[in-house]
């Protein structure tokens, strides 16, 4: 007779799940690659311009920290990445056990911002519950004039979902020449998944 594995059981076999998320053009593609990669980007297009990005297509998907966390991104920011990430996406089943949001640190469009802002509340709020953490990630952040991790706090209006959940907001960069924030970040996802 075989052994049956609920969602809660599974999670403690397989590597735990975090999500990136994020708006079109924010990071999301090269922070996955940079993590993944072991902070080795030079696969990337090299000086992309600022305001510029290069669409993904479909998920990035690898094992990080030793195999014990899967990282998977969702291959595409706004309203059509925000589509394909669904209930089932963080279900327990699954094993998500952290929200990675990557938002542009560069970005002053005040639109813009409130516009990510709306697609981190909908996913925070519909879909992790509070118990789950949520780490933004302030990507870009080696961009001359690209907001401290407190103005991303602050602009991105982050003091309401913050509270009742482990919440953090790390400065990074995924570029070959300027990496940082990127030990910090695998640092606390692999705290996390040790809960």
């Amino acid at each position: 007779m075989g052994n049956f594995l609920n969602g809660n059981d599974r999670t403690k076999l397989s590597p735990a799940m975090v999500l990136i998320a994020g708006p079109n053009g924010a990071g999301k593609s090269c922070l996955a690659c940079a993590l993944c990669q072991g902070g080795d980007t030079g696969s990337f297009p090299g000086n992309i311009p600022q305001g510029k990005y290069y669409p993904t297509n479909g998920p990035t998907e690898c094992l990080v920290g030793d195999g014990k966390l899967r990282l998977v991104e969702n291959g595409g920011g706004s309203e059509s990445g925000l589509a394909r990430v669904n209930a089932a996406s963080f279900s327990d089943a699954w094993g998500c056990i952290c929200l990675v949001f990557v938002v542009d640190a560069t970005e002053r469009d005040a639109e813009k911002i409130r516009a990510a802002r709306a697609m981190l509340e909908v996913l925070v709020e519909s879909q992790l519950g509070c118990n789950k953490p949520v780490v933004v990630v302030a990507a870009k952040s080696d961009i001359q004039d690209a907001m401290s991790t407190t103005e991303v706090f602050d602009k991105f209006s982050l003091q309401g979902l913050s509270e009742g959940r482990p919440f953090k907001v790390v400065a990074a960069s995924a570029m070959p020449d300027a990496l940082q924030g990127l030990e910090e970040l695998l640092e606390y996802l692999t705290a996390v998944a040790k809960r």
